[in-house]
């Protein structure tokens, strides 16, 4: 599969991201918070907005916005789904590449980006 990435700084992005097979691990209390908690951790670090989320038990829709000059959603996006990730399945690997082959195997993303 050929991933194309939008490279737009301070865009505004509509994402799809579904959990593998799609489990329905998103839908407890527990995990939203997990999930809240991540997104604040990511932008505390790297600041964007969240002009929109909507979580469901099997996906999640988000439209964000960049500042200017930046494009970077995929690393937020990555540390978002790994810190819940690491909770919620009790995930003791010590290395970061053991943790990301795990997300990998839980969420697909889809993404549409457009300029402001």
């Amino acid at each position: 599969m050929e991933y194309r990435r939008a490279k737009i700084e301070g865009g505004t992005f509509f994402f799809t991201v579904v959990t593998h097979n799609r489990r329905e691990f998103l839908c407890n209390t527990e995990n939203i918070q997990l999930l809240r908690q991540a997104f604040r951790e990511v932008m505390s670090k790297s600041p964007f907005i969240v002009d929109a989320i909507v979580i469901l038990p099997n996906h999640i829709h988000c439209i964000w916005t960049l500042a200017l000059g930046d494009s970077d959603f995929s690393d937020r996006w990555r540390l978002i789904k790994n810190l819940p990730i690491i909770v919620i399945f009790n995930i003791k690997e010590k290395s970061l590449y053991q943790v990301e082959r795990k997300v990998k195997k839980l969420f697909a993303t889809q993404i549409l980006g457009t300029s402001n």
